[in-house]
């Protein structure tokens, strides 16, 4: 019975205590990552929030939403054009393209979600 351990007693170890140690140092790391991801990944949607936003307020306080909708437009066209030397090109003038008929077309609500879209594209190539 003296063999035995009591409930009360602390466990002394030191393989037990390194591997705890081991253990809990493990944990610590993956979860700082998993939050230090998370903080990147809200950074991000908060920057693209932003932009959608700022860009709404421009269309809501302009004077002529057709003309602000064209210039608009027109500048992420040149943009495009400006970065026509990179390798996503392809992905920029397939979105320029739809842009281009939707401008012809005049299918507003679809014309700014790809505007919009494009504007967030070419601000992080840029960045």
């Amino acid at each position: 019975m003296q063999n035995q351990l009591l409930d009360d007693l602390p466990l002394e170890s030191n393989l037990l205590t390194k591997s705890l140690d081991a253990a809990q140092k493990r944990v610590e790391e993956r979860d700082y990552d998993g939050r230090k991801y998370l903080f990147d990944y809200d950074d991000i949607l908060n920057k693209q929030r932003n932009i959608v936003y700022y860009e709404r307020r421009k269309l809501l306080e302009s004077q002529s939403l057709r003309e602000t909708i064209l210039a608009y437009g027109e500048q992420v066209i040149k943009d495009i054009i400006n970065l026509a030397k990179d390798p996503k090109f392809l992905q920029y003038l397939k979105l320029a393209l739809q842009l281009r008929s939707l401008v012809i077309k005049m299918e507003w609500s679809e014309l700014l979600r790809t505007m919009i879209q494009l504007k967030i594209m070419l601000l992080w190539q840029l960045q």
